[in-house]
């Protein structure tokens, strides 16, 4: 409850009020309003009786626009309640508080509990908006500051918007605001890094690996495929994976080297399922029981556990299990029961109706599959739980770009070359034992920094949620590279660390690449990108609207609502046409802007 004096004020005969904005409590009963007065000044009241009171003294302050935000998952906090009022107008959601930025109420920070919460200061008022940071630290589920593109002393919100006339310019302005934020930490939770490129560029040359068992993998494979090295690396990786899963390291606890392997290309396009066929074939060789069953129930799976607790999964397309893995009725358990396994747990208790309950003892089992990109994106489009958290946020993804068929043929019979067998052999016949990290721990410590630099630039939140997962997948690499050149070994030394290194920044680099040109969550950002891409393959001949239309099978008023944000953003323009459409009327044509 607030009962401080500088909340009060009197009415002064020489101002007008230009604007009153009430402030309402989460029924939408207005509790007190603020008036803006010309000259610019500020004063509360609210109606006690039938009369109007100019004060707030023992009033609990509320934030603006209370009832319209408040189910909401994220929210915009602004300056003042103009701008707030002006963002709202464009269909997004937010709020400001009633004393500005320099005084924020400790009443207001319970109603931002669990949100995602963006600060939109003015220029100027950023040692405020960290005081505000500070206070909702620990109560919202993550804060992102936004730095407006001035450097005018109280350039706001509201001055940003001003600079475009159409609406969609408008929002795409505030999008880019929003998409540049920066997360919030405060100082004694910051770690002072180094300075790192702008952006996580894609390496120039194809990842290269000094290797003595991965060396004759590719050397042999590429031999009767040409599936893209990359693949041949990654698919001898998960092979090494499936038999040495049962080793692990403590970090924090304990951690098996299993991998979930994911190989995305079109089919036909690449050899993608040759590469799991022929992994298939030496582990075979090694031993038929490391292979797990591709189809299955978690009943199924946990039988089979419950017997050999390692093992493989070979998928040569993921496409076949696709409803298991977004919640099917039949087996919408199996993704969480994956995901379990991967994560490592020491015991698993197994509950069987009509049967007495065991434990299943270190259970662990690596994934090697492929998969079509559009299904997998088609799959991850509107599922964003599944992905953030689950079952694919576990998955290694080792994307080709598209290339037209290739003429290929594979020998009638692929045959194991002895010394790769014997080398597996050895492996599988390992006792397991726990990898000591001390001697990579102070490299482990500087990636780590290097690491959450780049993290800390990251935009998409499901590009997070890979990103994430990079510094366990890179000591997992690291301790099945260790295990394979040197089976004696007891810790992963630093030649294996740098190995494993380059293998996760070759990831993180093709990471954004993916999900910036293919994965979009919101229905408009898809149907973007399906106009850009049809405007691109016509190019450089324009396209009919007609034809945008026939061929993207959107709505026609949802097209135009894309188009327009296309042409404020400069990334495509419309052109005139010699003929007419059907009907007589003229026709629009759209042609994309090169470089956008």
């Amino acid at each position: 409850m607030s009962n401080n004096e500088k909340f009060e004020a009197k009415p002064n005969s020489g101002a007008q009020v230009v604007k009153v904005y009430p402030y309402e409590d989460q029924d939408g009963r207005v509790v007190f309003e603020k008036e803006r007065l010309e000259p610019k000044s500020f004063r509360f009241r609210r109606l006690i009786n039938s009369k109007t009171i100019f004060n707030l003294k023992g009033v609990a302050p509320l934030p603006y626009r209370l009832p319209k935000w408040k189910e909401a998952d994220s929210v915009i906090i602004c300056e003042g309640e103009k701008d707030a009022d002006a963002l709202a107008e464009l269909g997004l959601v937010s709020t400001s508080g009633p004393f500005g930025a320099s005084s924020w109420a400790p009443d207001l920070t319970p109603y931002f509990a669990g949100k995602l919460v963006y600060l939109a200061y003015d220029v100027g008022e950023e040692a405020h908006a960290e005081g505000v940071a500070a206070a909702l630290w620990g109560t919202v589920r993550e804060i992102r500051i936004c730095d407006l593109p001035s450097e005018k002393y109280e350039y706001d919100v509201s001055d940003l918007l001003d600079q475009f006339d159409e609406r969609p310019a408008k929002i795409t302005a505030i999008k880019k605001l929003l998409r540049a934020a920066r997360l919030y930490a405060p100082p004694d939770l910051r770690v002072v890094l180094p300075e790192m490129p702008a952006s996580i560029e894609k390496p120039k040359s194809p990842l290269e690996l000094d290797h003595d068992f991965l060396n004759p993998w590719i050397d042999s494979l590429s031999r009767v495929t040409d599936a893209p090295k990359i693949f041949i690396l990654f698919s001898g990786l998960g092979l090494l994976s499936g038999i040495l899963n049962k080793h692990w390291f403590a970090y924090p606890r304990r951690v098996n080297l299993n991998l979930y392997l994911l190989l995305l290309a079109p089919s036909t396009a690449y050899r993608k399922s040759v590469c799991l066929d022929i992994a298939d074939d030496y582990a075979r060789e090694v031993n038929p029981e490391i292979i797990l069953p591709e189809s299955f129930t978690p009943e199924a799976l946990l039988e089979y556990l419950s017997k050999n607790c390692c093992g493989l999964i070979l998928w040569r397309e993921l496409i076949q299990v696709g409803g298991f893995a977004f919640g099917s009725e039949y087996n919408k358990a199996l993704p969480s029961l994956l995901t379990d396994l991967y994560d490592s747990k020491a015991r698993f208790r197994r509950l069987t109706k009509g049967e007495p309950a065991f434990d299943i003892e270190n259970p662990s089992i690596s994934i090697l599959a492929a998969g079509i990109q559009s299904w997998l994106i088609s799959m991850m489009t509107g599922r964003e739980n599944e992905f953030f958290g689950g079952l694919w946020t576990r998955f290694l993804l080792i994307s080709a770009p598209e290339e037209a068929d290739k003429p290929f043929r594979l020998p009638s019979r692929f045959v194991p070359i002895p010394s790769i067998i014997s080398r597996l052999q050895t492996l599988h016949e390992l006792e397991p034992r726990e990898l000591m990290l001390d001697p990579i721990i102070p490299r482990l410590n500087e990636w780590g920094q290097k690491h959450q630099r780049q993290s800390l630039r990251i935009e998409r939140p499901e590009m997070q949620a890979s990103f994430a997962r990079f510094e366990v997948a890179l000591l997992k690499i690291a301790g099945i590279l260790q295990l394979a050149a040197d089976p004696e070994s007891t810790a992963i030394e630093s030649e294996a660390f740098e190995q494993s290194v380059k293998i996760i920044e070759y990831l993180k680099a093709d990471l954004p690449r993916f999900f910036s040109e293919h994965v979009f969550f919101n229905d408009f950002d898809k149907a973007r990108a399906l106009v850009l891409r049809l405007l691109r393959k016509s190019s450089p001949a324009p396209l009919l609207k007609r034809n945008l239309l026939e061929f993207s099978r959107l709505r026609a008023k949802f097209l135009d609502d894309v188009l327009s944000q296309l042409l404020a953003e400069g990334a495509c323009r419309e052109v005139p046409v010699p003929t007419r459409e059907q009907g007589g009327r003229p026709g629009k044509a759209y042609i994309i802007v090169e470089g956008k």
